[in-house]
């Protein structure tokens, strides 16, 4: 008896199948690898990369300061820090032409300044920066033929605030406001809303008399009202004197100002900069306090002279520890000014305080009625936002 041959013909065929699938699979699988290997190689580059052209627009940005000089100092300045910083994978160098300096329009439509003897240096007031790694070498995917990747990141920094006199001033109303409680303000883009400022001998202190060259008094205080300008200049780091003294007097003649009846003349509240007055019954006095005035609050205005306002540049000092709880008394460092519109208060009883909207992001001129040609003042130095 004759046994068939236990074959198929076909057999080798389907080997010759699944070696193909094996081929295909492990394709995909080295190209998923590749995939997976050199694009989180190109995300670790480009955050890198980033943070780089953040911090050299940031960097930059710094030395807008209204001159000419001030804006190559600017490039300069990007390109330095910039350059301080390292990637992972692949190398990049700032240069002046990664640099642009300039301004947005209200629709943030950009236009670049090349013209650093510009007569108009205060009109820049951004700085952008771009780069771009091209020549990062492939780990995985030169299987594929692909030997060099890139990535690329920008940045654009406006200074919400600067002006030629945001460093040092000449006019000034004698008030030193802590700067911790604004820092956040001034680089977000906001005021800070209409406070409640109280002078005090407890540790609930958040505003305090201020005078650069003594111990601050009456009358000095009361003076500062009548003549912003009388003073002297004061400069950014300048130590300032501060008292938190309950100052009857002072207090008293602020609500003289606003009802009119002051040596000098008071402000209108400006609609155009910053919106409308505060309606009475949601002042900060009812807010902060939570007694409005039909039960018991007494504020310095009376209802036909509200919005009626003292306006001028406050400094802000350094109080120390931002968590703590400040002491308005003693030499403390000038940090920076800002715009300071006092619009209500109270000098009886117990309420020693006044209610101030600070304006960091309006322009004001300084001197007005109390003196011109002073230049502007304008919030931190030096503030910066990313738009």
């Amino acid at each position: 008896m004759r046994f068939p041959k236990l074959t198929n013909p076909r057999l080798p065929r389907k080997r010759r199948g699944n070696a193909l699938i094996v081929v295909f699979s492990l394709t995909s699988l080295l190209g998923f690898s590749a995939l997976t290997v050199d694009h989180g190689m190109i995300r670790v580059t480009h955050a890198q990369l980033q943070n780089a052209v953040d911090a050299a627009a940031y960097g930059g940005a710094v030395y807008l300061d209204r001159t000419n000089d001030g804006l190559s100092a600017a490039v300069n300045g990007a390109v330095r820090i910039g350059n301080t910083n390292t990637t992972s994978f692949g190398t990049y160098q700032l240069t002046s032409s990664d640099v642009k300096i300039g301004y947005y329009d209200e629709q943030w439509n950009f236009t670049e300044v090349t013209d650093f003897n510009t007569t108009e240096p205060e009109l820049v007031t951004s700085v952008q920066v771009a780069s771009a790694i091209p020549d990062i070498t492939a780990v995985m995917s030169r299987i594929f033929l692909f030997e060099r990747l890139q990535t690329s990141a920008s940045a654009a920094v406006v200074r919400l605030a600067l002006g030629g006199e945001d460093v040092s001033g000449t006019c000034y109303l004698q008030l030193a406001v802590d700067d911790c409680e604004y820092l956040d303000f001034a680089g977000s883009g906001n005021n800070p809303p209409p406070t409640l400022f109280y002078f005090s001998n407890s540790n609930q202190d958040n505003v305090g008399w201020g005078d650069p060259f003594t111990n601050p008094n009456t009358n000095q205080i009361m003076s500062s009202f009548n003549d912003q300008c009388a003073q002297g200049e004061v400069t950014i780091d300048d130590s300032m004197n501060v008292s938190n003294g309950q100052n009857n007097s002072a207090l008293s003649y602020i609500g003289d100002i606003l009802n009119g009846e002051g040596s000098v003349a008071p402000e209108p509240w400006p609609t155009d900069d910053i919106g409308p007055v505060p309606p009475i019954t949601e002042s900060p006095n009812y807010i902060s306090t939570g007694r409005p005035r039909d039960r018991g609050y007494q504020g310095f205005v009376e209802n036909p002279n509200w919005g009626n306002t003292i306006q001028g540049p406050v400094a802000l000092v350094d109080v120390g520890d931002c968590g703590g709880n400040p002491q308005f008394n003693g030499s403390m460092d000038i940090t920076g000014f800002t715009w300071g519109i006092i619009y209500d208060g109270d000098s009886q009883g117990g309420n020693k305080n006044m209610v101030m909207q600070l304006d960091f992001l309006t322009e004001h001129d300084v001197g007005g009625d109390v003196g011109d040609g002073y230049g502007n003042i304008t919030g931190l130095n030096p503030p910066v936002s990313v738009p």
